[in-house]
């Protein structure tokens, strides 16, 4: 034993002579070594899975052991048991990692004799299972989480999609499918009921006892600060796999392996993929957006032959009428309420005109949940007894995620009691009255030469019913490179997607160019918005405000204070 060890090591060694001390054996062997190791957390998780227990075993070894009645004055250990920890040592040498628990442990299964060994067999332990649970891959479990192991609910009306993926992963070449979906319409939860199947063993023989592991992008390149520590990490995970042979990787927003980890001299995670992906030697399942598919995966052609495409369209309402009707039971228990067939209709509907920037199932069912955590928290607060979710309950929770639930009768009447010192009472009736409205696509021209104060009533209304503002200067976006700032570069899309209702202040109208008239036209008559990735940006919940400083306009502030207004 002329080799350093760490102290978790020497731990576990000074632990082992210890027990060969107590049991009062002449040598420390795999038996002693083994009873040490069992009171490691690592190694219980592990074997406690087949019955192998520090208690169980250590009763097994006396039975067919026994003790001696005297004790060794001298450690000794035995040859076999110094093969294992050499060999212990040189692997995780060879890895470049400490030696610790694991590595004795994989090394005492491995050598295959040994009075350790012969007692596990004989209390019927399957040393090939025990082994294939030491096997599996560290890195992608730790990088990773075992879908496997999740407990997840059946996902309904996806059957197809379903069939889609295992039919592509049992095929021979191009095994690796690719979900292509908007946000929010089940591209994950597909994965999940694969992954809930194999787990049933309701798949093919050729999917049983396959895991599925799910990748995020951001942890691959977490901590890897020097050149080369991304690409070797990247190596390992996937030579990992590769010698499990059990293991599918899932990476959600598969796109984002394109550029991920490149730096000088470095290449990315998609170029480190694909000879592996062209051999076969690994599966991998993929899921992104049409748009993010067509800008980085299908530009890149070697990448994108590597995959079998899967396109998950968005479930119509009467789809997601049916799915929540299914799982409101689960709900009701959850949360010891009780959702009507018609709440359900309501929800769908309302969630249809408040939320068009996301998508089913993923919209209507986190909209479910918060309405059934708002009623069991206010029935709480209340100590009310109200178990029945209501219409009123779903527009309540609506409302206050989009800050509509600031914009009441009695605080719209308060501010214009408040404001009526300062502003015309027609002006500030008709700016209100605007936002009162529950109407989509609303808008409202303001002109006249005063800028400030019509900007100034804008503002202060928008702060005390704590409205998001997004003010556009005209003047800043005269040409169509400056307005990449308000579509390409997704501001607009941003501010509007974390804050559904707002209001869109134009200012300086008077300024505007062609461009930017016409993309103010697109929303007022239009309702909405697209990018360059053709994805459409809903309006519905914004107000429009255009200020014209012009004294002469047809419509708006003028010298005599009126206001009148279009929309």
């Amino acid at each position: 034993m002329n080799k350093c060890y760490n102290t978790a090591v020497n731990k576990i060694l000074n632990d082992a002579e210890k027990e060969m001390l107590f049991l009062k054996h002449p040598y420390v062997g795999t038996e002693h070594l083994l009873l040490s190791l069992l009171k490691k957390d690592k190694i219980k998780k592990i074997c406690n899975k087949y019955n192998l227990t520090y208690h169980n075993f250590k009763t097994e070894l006396l039975n067919i052991v026994g003790s001696s009645s005297k004790q060794s004055e001298i450690i000794l250990y035995t040859p076999l048991l110094k093969l294992i920890i050499n060999k212990a040592y040189d692997k995780s040498y060879d890895e470049k990692k400490e030696l610790n628990e694991i590595y004795l442990f994989s090394s005492l299964i491995n050598e295959n004799e040994g009075i350790a060994l012969r007692i596990v067999d004989n209390m019927g332990v399957d040393l090939k299972e025990l082994n294939k649970e030491l096997t599996k891959p560290k890195i992608a479990y730790e990088l990773g989480i075992n879908l496997n192991d999740k407990e997840i609910d059946k996902i309904l009306l996806r059957e197809k999609e379903i069939e889609e993926v295992m039919q592509i992963l049992l095929r021979r070449n191009k095994n690796n499918p690719l979900l292509i979906g908007k946000a929010g319409v089940g591209k994950t939860a597909i994965v999940e009921e694969l992954a809930r199947r194999i787990k049933l063993n309701q798949v093919p023989d050729n999917l049983k006892n396959k895991e599925i592991i799910l990748i995020n992008t951001s942890t691959l390149i977490a901590g890897t600060k020097y050149r080369g520590e991304f690409e070797e990490r990247v190596n390992n995970l996937i030579k990992e796999v590769i010698n499990n042979k059990n293991v599918i990787l899932f990476i959600d927003e598969i796109h984002n392996i394109v550029k991920t980890g490149a730096s000088d001299g470095s290449i990315d995670a998609a170029n480190i993929l694909k000879p592996y992906l062209a051999r076969g030697d690994l599966s991998i399942i993929g899921a992104t957006t049409l748009e993010e598919y067509n800008e980085f995966i299908k530009k890149d052609s070697a990448l994108n032959r590597r995959f079998a495409t899967i396109k998950v369209n968005e479930p119509t309402n009467e789809d997601m009428k049916y799915i929540l009707m299914k799982i409101k039971k689960s709900f009701e228990k959850h949360y010891n309420l009780k959702i009507s067939k018609e709440s359900i209709i309501y929800l769908i509907n309302m969630a249809e005109i408040y939320f068009q920037n996301l998508y089913n199932p993923d919209k209507c069912i986190d909209i479910l949940d918060s309405v059934c955590s708002k009623k069991v928290l206010d029935n709480y607060n209340k100590d009310n007894k109200d178990n029945k979710i209501s219409e009123e309950d779903i527009k309540k929770t609506i409302y206050s995620r989009i800050n509509l639930h600031h914009i009441s009768k009695e605080k719209i009447n308060n501010i214009k009691e408040e404001l009526l010192s300062k502003y015309n009472e027609q002006i500030l009736k008709n700016v209100l009255n605007i936002i009162k409205d529950q109407k989509p696509n609303k808008y409202m021209f303001l002109s006249g030469t005063d800028r400030k104060k019509k900007e100034e009533l804008i503002k202060l209304i928008s702060k005390k019913l704590f409205i998001n503002l997004i003010n556009i200067d005209c003047t800043e976006f005269n040409d169509e490179y400056s307005l990449n700032k308000l579509i390409t570069n997704n501001y607009l899309y941003d501010q509007i997607n974390e804050n559904p209702y707002s209001i869109i202040l134009f200012n300086n109208y008077e300024s505007v160019n062609k461009v930017l008239f016409n993309l103010i036209n697109t929303m007022i008559n239009n309702g909405y918005i697209t990018n360059n990735r053709n994805e459409k940006l809903f309006l519905n919940n914004t107000i429009i405000f255009i200020l014209d400083n012009k004294a002469n306009s047809r419509i708006g502030f003028n010298n005599k204070k009126n206001l009148l207004f279009a929309n």
